[in-house]
């Protein structure tokens, strides 16, 4: 086989790989606007009778639902069990 194929195939399956990244999804070092720690009394409650006092956009993530990986600091996370049931807020 030709080396740039497999220099090709090599790049192609580290970029597959996982990522060490935070798991209460806050990023180290950016700015928290969302005061998600503000929202820790309704952890236990289930998310679609949630009532958030809120300013900014809030996004219910429950177990293996896609996002985005944009960050936005007054993005108001909700993550969820499978049962639908608040486990965590954070921001992003």
């Amino acid at each position: 086989m030709r080396p740039a194929f497999i220099l090709s195939l090599f790049v192609m399956f580290a970029a597959c790989s996982e990522t060490d990244a935070p798991a209460s999804g806050d990023l180290p070092g950016m700015p928290q606007d969302c005061d998600a720690d503000r929202h820790a009394a309704f952890i236990g409650q289930p998310a679609d009778s949630l009532e958030l006092d809120h300013a900014g956009p809030v996004r219910v993530l429950a177990p293996g639902s896609l996002m985005t990986m944009d960050y936005r600091t007054d993005r108001l996370n909700v993550r969820t069990d499978d049962a639908g049931i608040v486990t965590d807020f954070f921001c992003g």
